[in-house]
C-alpha cells in the first residue's frame, strides 16, 4: 500500500514538473517609460523613446498603462480649451520631468482615479479655475515639484474628492486620500478634505 501510493505521488510530481512554465509578465503588465514632448507626434509608433515622443500629456495617458513612467521632455501644455473641464488620470503612473520638465495644465484641476507621482519637474496652472490636484481618495506623491518661473497660478493639493459638481464621469472616489511631499515642493495650499466646486472660484485668485 505504501509503495502504491509512493507510486502515486511520484507520478504527480512528474507530472506537473512537465507542465509549462507562465512567464511572471503574464500575471502584471510590464512596466514602461513613455516620452511627451512639444515636438513630438500623437501617434502609434511613437512614444516609447525620447528621439520619437508623444507630443500630448492627454494622449500618453490614454496610452499609458498603471505602472508606467511618463517623462516630461521640455516644455509640454495641456490642451484644453474649456475652462470648466479637468484633467483625469485614472491610472497609477509617474509624471517624469527628469529635473528640466515643464508641465502647464490648461485644465480646470486634476482629478486622480489612482496612485499618482508627480516628480522632478516644474508643475503650473494657466487656468484659475479649480487650480489644483484632487486626490480623490487615492494617493499622490508630489516629489521635487516647483513652480515654473513664478508664473500662473498656485497648485493646491485636496487629499479628498470633488463635491458640489456637475461634471460627468469622475473617477471614483478611493478609500484613503493620502498626500506626501519629499524634496522640495512648491506648492499652495494642502487640504485633508475635498473640494467643493461651489467654491472653486476662491481659489483662482491666489496666484503663485
Amino acid at each position: 500500500m505504501k509503495k502504491k501510493a509512493l507510486s502515486i505521488l511520484l507520478t504527480l510530481a512528474l507530472c506537473l514538473s512537465l507542465l509549462p512554465a507562465f512567464p511572471a509578465a503574464a500575471a502584471a503588465a510590464e512596466m514602461r517609460d513613455l516620452y511627451v514632448s512639444d515636438s513630438g507626434t500623437d501617434n502609434s509608433g511613437f512614444g516609447t523613446s525620447q528621439a520619437s515622443p508623444y507630443k500630448t500629456l492627454e494622449y500618453a495617458l490614454e496610452q499609458a498603462q498603471t505602472g508606467d513612467t511618463i517623462h516630461i521632455i521640455g516644455t509640454v501644455v495641456t490642451e484644453q480649451t474649456q475652462t470648466d473641464i479637468p484633467l483625469i488620470i485614472d491610472k497609477g503612473v509617474t509624471i517624469e520631468g527628469d529635473d528640466s520638465g515643464i508641465l502647464k495644465i490648461s485644465h480646470a484641476g486634476i482629478i486622480l482615479g489612482n496612485y499618482v507621482t508627480f516628480s522632478n519637474l516644474a508643475l503650473g496652472f494657466s487656468n484659475p479655475v479649480r487650480n489644483g490636484i484632487i486626490a480623490n481618495g487615492h494617493s499622490l506623491t508630489m516629489k521635487n515639484v516647483t513652480k515654473p518661473d513664478n508664473t500662473g497660478f498656485s497648485t493646491h493639493l485636496f487629499a479628498g474628492g470633488l463635491s458640489d459638481t456637475n461634471l460627468q464621469d469622475l473617477p471614483p472616489v478611493g478609500d484613503f486620500g493620502h498626500i506626501l511631499l519629499s524634496g522640495k515642493v512648491e506648492v499652495g495650499e494642502i487640504h485633508a478634505g475635498g473640494l467643493s466646486d461651489v467654491s472653486v472660484n476662491d481659489l483662482g485668485t491666489k496666484k503663485a
